[in-house]
């Protein structure tokens, strides 16, 4: 960056961002808006009913004309202090030069953007400063060398009429040639146009001008520093000396101008949209003298409990350390991390004092005796985990296993009062625990999600997974937090203080940095879905049968008889016997290895559903989490607390509240501040309440004056927020709006959500509510978008009416099935029925869309709803419930689908995708099953036709050949005895 860009950033902000050195008081109340005057004041004010101030021209952004009316941070400032004064003004409009005489000569009463000077106190009376300021020296491009004012001799500085600083300049640096106007725009413009070199004057009115000129070719050269007591650099309200009332009143009305007050002004005059860094945390003196005594404070760091907390490298590290050091940095103070001990040491050591903090701590009665909590600052799910072999889903299905857990974890406390079945195991960490399964000596474990990711990945440990959610009664067991000393309540209300300080954007890049990013799981390849073993071990015990059957009927038959027998009919008919039982055989195999395939699919199907839920839901949490803080965040800025007090009037009517004269530059003000706000928080609609539940501040007319729809429809709502609470208020049916009625389901009428909050000033104390009113369709899309690698998976949000929250991934679908109109969004205008057939095939519903029902996810996700709120449970979710058989979803497409209902948001959250996509890895499986099987049979069916066909053959021509031979041997014994005959041997041969 070059010097001259760093000068013009330095300008930019020492300008705009700096305050009175004089003590503000913070003490303000909405009764104390009104100063309270003595009778003789008030007498006074009654005799001198207007006071007679000066206007400049062109002395922007502090005193200037507008449209021919006065303008500017001073002249607001004024303005606030008369109307509490109760002084009426009236503006003279002149050079400054001229202005300063008029008040001499009493012509006007008060100056009010005067410096002090001791020449000055023969005509006026000076309250007490309330504007510090930086004379800054600005050159012409070209001019070189100059960096102070010394540097100005021999050149042509151009310089106002009147002001104090060119009586000091001319007497420090005479060698330069000095010119003296009526106005700023006048000098600004001599510089540009080079009829001089050179200017001193106040940063803020020069950076103005230059902008609102375009003057390139000025530049800032430095810092116009004077020695102490040569030039005081704050702006005083200067008073007509004989006037010493006007004094004392308008320093009694000073006295009642807050930090929170100027805030909002440099907001209006220098675009600051947050507090200036120098404000601080607004500590109390005893929260400030606390850490003066105790500068260093004693903090746990575990040995292994990644990514929060842990030990590597020599030296703390995890998502908790990064948050506690963010904490101290704002507070000011020095950490020592204690490592070594396990937890329930831990435990004991805060107990005993020999420890102040402890990080990523669960709260519970039994603690709370001994600790105070903070607010959460981080979310961890409790999960279960166990091996692959013996998976545990539930709570219920753990009693009477053995659940190891770190000793002195809450887990030890919640399984003693409410799962007594469940046998206990404590050991010294986690990381044990997860041993403690892998050896046998446990059956599961009780963790956080992310610890366990963690701690199996960088111990490369395998057998081992999540297999549950561990839902032990109460939401708040996965709040992370930090834990105070209990003898330490100003430690803790100061760590609160900074803990709200910190922003979304600094818990995003620490939860960026330690939280590894959640991929969607992929649904089964069909090499997974596959179970080959049932198949090879049935294969081979019908071959193990049929060899056996050949073996016992080789045995039965006589060796000179087989070939007969291998070509009789009987032979044939066992053989065919015995194939009609292989074909059966082989068909009841594939069948059995098909179902079993099928079963492990969906077993894999709903678990990958689960998984995407349980992401999607892990998104909405962070979104939550993130819009709270910032909420918190914004109801401590000191500009909207000043703009909200300045919103109090006498009367609460509207009438009152638009026609007030002091109300519409707030508004106006108030309006701007929350526009330029939806860059880090998107909403549609602000409002502020106060404690009547009264509208005073809105982004519409119509709305002021008016009850809010929070307090018609859950009154309670408000006051947890005037109590301090930030929350999301789940969706509304707001009532319809002047000019918006007939316009149906769209995100300014159909529904209504807001974020609420207090606001509060640089003392802590609530002044109102503010609630922003949230379409958050846009957001969720982002968190929705979790099955996007397939074709027809999507995940959604629905309200318990059964509309769809947040957009569909079928838009286009659904325009062309006519479910949706061509210039509308699916969020709020979808309506989550069954029509009965799938549109997507142009089937015609036989019933109209208002007449069909609800898709049974949604009516079983609502009953989820209404059995959470009869237990008692408002906060966290209920369990999942899946369907793997198959249900219609709003285009009559048959899907599978996962749900759940978060009662933190009050919508019901699912997974789904089409059964075709999700069974299609199944379906090839089931195509190459039956392919291999098919073929087997095929093949064998041949080979057996085969040989019987060339058995029978054989069998007929060793028949045929048989009955020649006998033939031949009848033959030749027939030619043998008649030769015998003939030769008188035959009886000899006969007898022998």
């Amino acid at each position: 960056m070059s010097i001259r860009h760093t000068c013009v950033l330095f300008f930019l902000l020492v300008s705009g961002g700096a305050f009175p050195q004089t003590p503000l008081h913070a003490s303000e109340t909405v009764a104390s808006l009104s100063v309270s005057l003595t009778d003789d004041e008030s007498a006074w004010i009654k005799s001198h009913p207007v006071i007679r101030v000066s206007n400049e021209p062109g002395y922007a952004p502090f005193d200037f004309t507008e449209k021919g009316k006065p303008a500017g941070l001073s002249i607001d400032y004024l303005n606030m202090v008369a109307r509490r004064a109760g002084l009426r003004l009236e503006y003279v409009q002149d050079t400054w030069g001229n202005l300063l005489e008029m008040g001499k000569q009493k012509k006007i009463d008060l100056l009010h953007t005067m410096f002090y000077a001791p020449e000055r106190e023969a005509y006026f009376l000076f309250t007490e400063p309330y504007k510090s300021l930086i004379n800054g020296i600005y050159v012409r491009e070209g001019v070189t060398g100059v960096r102070s004012i010394d540097d100005l001799a021999n050149k042509r500085v151009i310089l106002t009429k009147g002001d104090t600083i060119g009586e000091l300049l001319t007497r420090l640096v005479p060698d330069a040639e000095y010119v003296f106007v009526d106005t700023y725009d006048a000098i600004v413009k001599a510089i540009a146009l080079g009829q001089g070199d050179a200017t001193v004057m106040d940063t803020a009115v020069a950076n103005y001008l230059i902008r609102k000129f375009t003057l390139t070719n000025i530049l800032p050269a430095g810092e116009a520093k004077f020695a102490t007591g040569q030039r005081d650099p704050r702006y005083y309200i200067a008073v007509r000396k004989d006037w010493p009332m006007l004094h004392a009143i308008l320093q009694k009305s000073m006295n009642t101008i807050t930090r929170d007050d100027m805030a909002r002004l440099e907001f209006r005059w220098f675009g600051l949209s947050s507090p200036p860094e120098n404000v601080g945390i607004r500590l109390t003196e005893k929260e400030r003298a606390f850490l003066d005594t105790h500068p260093r404070i004693r903090v746990h760091n575990e040995k292994d409990w990644s990514p929060f907390n842990y030990h590597e490298y020599g030296s703390p590290r995890g998502l908790s350390i990064d948050y506690m050091n963010l904490v101290a940095n704002r507070l000011g103070v020095l950490v020592t991390y204690v490592t070594g001990p396990s937890w329930d040491e831990f435990l004991g050591m805060i107990k005993g004092k020999e420890l102040d903090v402890m990080l990523n701590i669960v709260k519970t009665d039994d603690r709370a005796a001994y600790i105070r909590f903070t607010e959460p600052y981080a979310r961890a799910p409790n999960v279960i985990v166990s091996a692959d072999s013996h998976p545990y889903e539930s709570m219920a299905e753990l009693e009477g296993r053995v659940v190891a857990f770190p000793k002195g974890f809450f887990y030890e406390e919640v399984l003693t009062s409410s799962f007594p079945q469940i046998r206990r195991l404590p050991l010294p960490d986690t990381l044990a625990c997860l041993k403690a399964v892998s050896l046998g000596k446990a059956d599961a474990v009780l963790s956080e999600g992310v610890v366990i990711n963690s701690l199996i990945h960088r111990n490369m440990l395998t057998g081992l997974r999540i297999t549950g959610e561990a839902r032990m009664g109460h939401p708040d067991f996965a709040n992370l937090r930090l834990g105070i000393r209990e003898d330490w309540p100003l430690l803790h209300s100061a760590v609160m203080k900074a803990m709200a300080d910190i922003s979304p954007q600094e818990m995003r890049r620490i939860r960026e940095k330690w939280l590894q990013s959640h991929k969607a799981a992929e649904l089964p390849e069909p090499s997974v879905s596959v179970v080959y073993k049932p198949l090879v071990a049935y294969g081979a015990g019908a071959f193990a049968l049929m060899a056996l059957v050949a073996w016992g009927w080789g045995r039965r038959v006589k060796k000179e008889s087989a070939p007969v027998q291998f070509g009789s009919p009987v032979f044939r008919g066992l053989l065919l016997a015995g194939l009609s039982v292989f074909v059966i055989t082989v068909g009841f195999i594939g069948w059995v290895t098909l179902e079993d395939n099928k079963k492990q699919h969906l077993q894999g199907v709903e678990r990958d559903l689960k998984g995407v839920l349980s992401i999607f839901e892990d998104r909405l949490d962070l979104w939550l989490s993130e819009k709270v803080s910032f909420l918190r965040q914004m109801g401590r800025d000191p500009m909207l607390a000043a703009m909200t007090r300045a919103l109090f009037v006498e009367s609460s009517g509207k009438d009152d509240l638009l026609a007030a004269d002091v109300l519409s530059d707030e508004l106006r003000d108030m309006r701007s501040y929350f526009e330029a706000q939806k860059t880090s928080f998107h909403h549609i609609d602000f409002f502020i309440i106060n404690s009547n539940h009264t509208v005073i501040g809105a982004m519409r007319d119509a709305d002021i004056g008016t009850r809010h729809l929070i307090s018609r429809q859950g009154p309670e709502l408000l006051e947890r927020a005037l109590r301090g609470e930030v929350f999301f208020v789940p969706p509304m049916a707001p009532a319809p709006r002047p000019g918006l009625s007939g316009l149906p389901y769209t995100p300014e009428t159909s529904l209504a959500m807001f974020f609420v909050g207090p606001i509060r000033d640089m003392d802590g104390r609530i002044l109102a509510v503010m609630a922003l009113r949230v379409t958050p369709w846009n957001e969720f899309e982002e968190a929705t978008r979790l099955l996007d690698e397939l074709k027809t998976g999507e995940t959604y949000a629905f309200d318990r009416e059964g509309r769809m929250l947040s957009p569909s991934r079928f838009e286009d679908q659904l325009r062309s099935i006519g479910l949706l109109e061509q210039d509308r969004g699916s969020a709020l205008n979808i309506e989550i029925r069954d029509p009965g057939v799938n549109l997507t095939k142009g089937e015609r519903p036989h019933q109209d869309r208002l007449r069909q029902p609800l898709v049974q996810m949604v009516i079983r996700a609502v009953q989820l709803r209404t059995e959470m709120k009869l237990a008692g449970s408002l906060q966290g979710h209920s369990e999942t419930e899946v369907d793997i058989s198959g249900y219609r979803d709003y285009r009559g497409v048959p899907v599978l689908g996962a749900w759940l209902w978060n009662m933190d948001l009050d919508f019901g959250l699912v997974a789904e995708v089409d059964v075709e996509e999700a069974m299609s890895t199944y379906h090839q499986s089931r195509l190459m099953i039956a392919g291999v099987l098919g073929g087997t049979l095929i093949f064998a069916l041949s080979a057996v036709l085969l040989v019987l066909l060339l058995g029978e053959r054989s069998c007929k021509a060793l028949i045929c050949a048989r009955d020649s031979l006998e033939e031949e041997v009848a033959e030749l014994k027939t030619e043998a005895n008649d030769l015998l005959k003939q030769a008188g041997l035959s009886e000899k041969y006969h007898t022998e």
